[in-house]
């Protein structure tokens, strides 16, 4: 559905997408006490990450591929982030920033 949903966005021509999810965003080593939360990336960071094993599938893996996935046909921002960061997430002061050149 995460990727269904960033084909959509492209599609539409949409001006950023966002991704709700359980969590505030997309962690490195998540569920480790080393977890730290990603606030601004870029895509080729993600893929780099998601090559370590960081995303495993039925986690937050889904969700990082859609993103790239979106950001690298549009050069626009997506997000990832939980519903009650919503409104900041769309200021840029919360969940994951998914850019272009982070």
């Amino acid at each position: 559905k995460d990727l269904a949903t960033a084909l959509l966005a492209i599609g539409v021509d949409a001006a950023q997408m966002i991704l709700v999810t359980g969590v505030p965003g997309v962690y490195r080593d998540f569920g480790t006490d080393e977890a730290s939360l990603l606030s601004r990336c870029s895509p080729g960071e993600l893929e780099v990450l998601a090559g370590q094993g960081q995303f495993p599938p039925g986690t937050m893996g889904p969700k990082v591929e859609a993103a790239i996935e979106y950001v690298r046909a549009t050069g626009r921002r997506a997000i990832i982030c939980q519903p009650a960061d919503l409104a900041d997430a769309v200021m840029g002061r919360a969940g994951t920033q998914v850019e272009p050149s982070a």
